[in-house]
């Protein structure tokens, strides 16, 4: 994952912790998620989350993440 980006918005825009901590979460997560083709056991090894907070981190996104799962 490439993080230069990051550094460019923080440079150009103030920091707003709270939108960019969220927008990290769901990159890494639909990251994750794509790297295991949706598997979401597969994918709590890998974040070492437990499968409840894992579904709990997809409910609290869930607009963005309903077409993913359902898919």
């Amino acid at each position: 994952m490439c993080f230069g980006r990051w550094r460019k918005t923080i440079a150009l825009n103030p920091l707003d912790f709270k939108s960019t901590a969220k927008d990290f979460e769901i990159g890494l997560f639909r990251w994750v998620l794509e790297q295991n083709q949706v598997n979401q056991s597969k994918s709590v090894e890998i974040l070492n989350l437990s499968y409840h907070r894992l579904r709990g981190y997809l409910r609290k996104y869930d607009p963005l993440f309903q077409s993913r799962i359902a898919s």
